[in-house]
């Protein structure tokens, strides 16, 4: 009997996709959950406002250099023994986890220099914001530290480290239901402790293994020379990136008390499509690409990140018409119990309406996003973010009085749209044309 024929390697990245977006669905429903227990309790309120704030400015900080450290280690890893691998991985985690205690120390004293960054009036209690600033800025070495862990699990094709992200979801929902009314420095210590949690169970996972789980604490731990050209593009566009996620909810604060809570809830439930796709293409595609890369299989990554774009477009597309068709009624379901007042809901309702738009193009636009990261184009991340932060922000005051709240939705479009024309230009250049490369040595010394 004639053998089969070997799978294609869409068809095997897309099952991989599948238990990985099953995975991921479970955890971020738990994020979801969350959020919808909060809005129950809590409503719209300034103290939850306050927590959307120190939740934005902490996500800042682990956005930017947990994704920049996440780009760098898994490429670097992808190529490496697993004895090489585990030690230059001990070293990175055990830089991350100092890093990350010295930027939460900052953080919190500049917390308390500004009042909790403008937040608490004159004469106004300090140590309930003090304490859940402190809380929340303890996360950010934890994150770090479980993102290394999640990229070392990642390459070893280990899918189980997805679920450890339900651990500070539950708690913090465990904590909400548990005390007679809401305490922002009781919920933001929960959130501190689901995260500690989220860290023992990666530290488990690879304990089993037989992968060691220490830190490794040493001056100048990894040498600089290991990684890609380029890096200081990399801060530099990753930052820019992440600078969003402050600028937006503080634009919010323009339009009062409140606002900054119905942008969150509303931007919330877009998050949650937008993460779940971004954590399934990146845990999916990215260590994909970057072992395709390393193997000389260029235009073999091209052509699945082809595939792979047009899909999520199809996706995205789907999404946005459902979204914006049917805003007011999943506002409904999602926070059927909440404590909101009319004018509440229909607020969320029209964030989610002005936000429809922005899913096909930023479905794309991830996809194209890990090929260029594995590839090390980090010129060309940083262009892109640049270009797309002038374009997104000139939108974003164009609109901001006839829109009002709505223009910060709406302007993220125009950010998708430039994001994925800018990374389509470059990459087909790069990889489409008829002198794209298929050695790893030719790719290894460009960065642009």
């Amino acid at each position: 009997m004639a053998d089969r024929p070997p799978p294609s390697l869409l068809g095997i990245t897309l099952r991989t996709t599948w238990v990985i977006a099953m995975l991921v669905i479970v955890a971020k429903l738990a994020l979801a959950l969350r959020d919808i227990a909060l809005a129950q309790v809590a409503g719209v309120a300034p103290a939850v406002d306050l927590f959307q704030l120190l939740f934005a400015v902490t996500a800042f900080v682990h956005a930017g250099l947990g994704s920049v450290a996440g780009m760098l280690l898994v490429p670097l890893l992808a190529g490496l023994a697993p004895g090489p691998r585990a030690r230059i991985a001990a070293r990175a985690e055990g830089a991350l986890a100092l890093g990350g205690l010295a930027i939460c120390v900052a953080l919190w004293m500049a917390a308390a220099a500004t009042r909790v960054f403008g937040q608490v009036p004159p004469g106004a209690a300090m140590t309930v914001p003090l304490v859940a600033a402190a809380a929340m800025c303890l996360t950010i070495p934890a994150l770090l530290v479980s993102g290394a862990f999640m990229a070392r699990l990642q390459l070893a094709g280990d899918t189980r480290y997805v679920l450890a992200e339900i651990v500070p979801a539950a708690t913090a929902i465990a904590v909400l239901y548990a005390l007679p009314a809401f305490r922002l420095d009781a919920f933001c210590i929960a959130i501190l402790l689901g995260t500690c949690g989220q860290v023992a169970v990666l530290v488990a996972l690879l304990r089993a293994r037989g992968e060691r789980a220490g830190l490794r604490l040493a001056w100048a731990p990894i040498r600089l020379r290991a990684f890609p050209p380029g890096l200081g593009w990399l801060l530099l566009g990753q930052g820019i990136v992440s600078l969003q996620l402050v600028l937006d909810p503080y634009i919010a604060t323009l339009f009062g008390e409140g606002a900054v809570s119905r942008f969150a809830y509303g931007y919330r439930i877009v998050n949650m499509g937008i993460t779940l796709a971004l954590t399934v293409i990146a845990r999916v595609l990215f260590a994909r690409f970057a072992l395709l890369l390393a193997d000389g299989e260029d235009r073999v990554a091209w052509r699945l990140a082809r595939q792979f774009m047009v899909l999520g477009a199809a996706v995205g597309l789907a999404v946005g018409v459902v979204v914006a068709t049917l805003a007011d009624r999943i506002t409904a379901l999602v926070f059927f119990r909440a404590s909101f007042s009319a004018a509440d809901a229909q607020a969320v309702a029209d964030i989610l309406r002005h936000a429809a738009g922005l899913f096909a193009p930023c479905l794309a636009a991830l996809v194209l996003l890990q090929l260029a990261n594995a590839a090390s184009r980090y010129r060309v991340l940083f262009a892109a973010a640049a270009l797309a932060f002038v374009v997104k922000y000139s939108v974003m005051a164009a609109l901001l009085r006839p829109l009002a709240l709505n223009a910060i939705p709406f302007a993220s479009t125009a950010w998708y749209v430039v994001i994925l024309a800018v990374y389509w230009i470059a990459l087909s250049r790069r990889f489409g044309g008829p002198t794209a490369s298929r050695s790893p040595s030719a790719r290894s010394g460009s960065s642009e």
